[in-house]
């Protein structure tokens, strides 16, 4: 008898793993439509499990199989795009400003724990000696590259590329930006 009822229970659970494995892939579909699927067992792919039943996920790829869903697509691909291009002129404005507060710093600071090491682009700064206690403080900028002018104490003109130049307790050069 006890054989009997696990074999039920078995035969029970297989149309049940059937379905979820039909579902599945229908999420796949569904999301490969819109150009973002996932792997079997990830949370992105589990929150589409847990929050969408399968009705819903024939309705969803009913309508991005559809002209409408299409041109919901292109349009949301392009407000996306035009998103991700705000936000990095927004970071690289950020890194900009930073540098600008770094090269200060480095030129008001003797020594410590503090003291910038890396511009905001991951290059390290350059420190050019002057006579005596001058200094020139140099970022290589958004490309990482010094200009050869840039390394040059006392250059106050030259061609600096995009790199950042303190020196003397001013800016010598300041890349412009948007």
């Amino acid at each position: 008898m006890r054989k009997i009822v696990i074999v039920s229970l078995l035969l029970l659970a297989l149309p049940l793993a059937a379905d979820e494995a039909a579902k599945r892939a229908k999420i796949h579909t569904m999301l490969s439509l819109v150009g973002s699927d996932f792997p079997d067992g990830s949370t992105q792919l589990t929150a589409f499990e847990t929050n969408m039943d399968e009705i819903q996920v024939d309705a969803a790829i009913a309508f991005f199989q559809s002209d409408a869903g299409r041109q919901f697509l292109m349009a949301s691909r392009g407000a996306q795009k035009q998103t991700m291009q705000k936000l990095d002129a927004t970071l690289e404005a950020a890194r900009k400003k930073r540098v600008l507060y770094d090269l200060k710093v480095l030129d008001q600071a003797i020594e410590g724990p503090e003291l910038p090491i890396v511009d905001p682009w991951g290059t390290k700064y350059r420190t050019i000696q002057g006579p005596g206690p001058r200094r020139r403080y140099v970022s290589a900028g958004p490309d990482g590259k010094f200009s050869p002018d840039s390394v040059q104490f006392g250059l106050k003109k030259g061609d600096f590329g995009d790199d950042f130049i303190f020196e003397d307790g001013e800016f010598v050069n300041v890349p412009k930006w948007p």
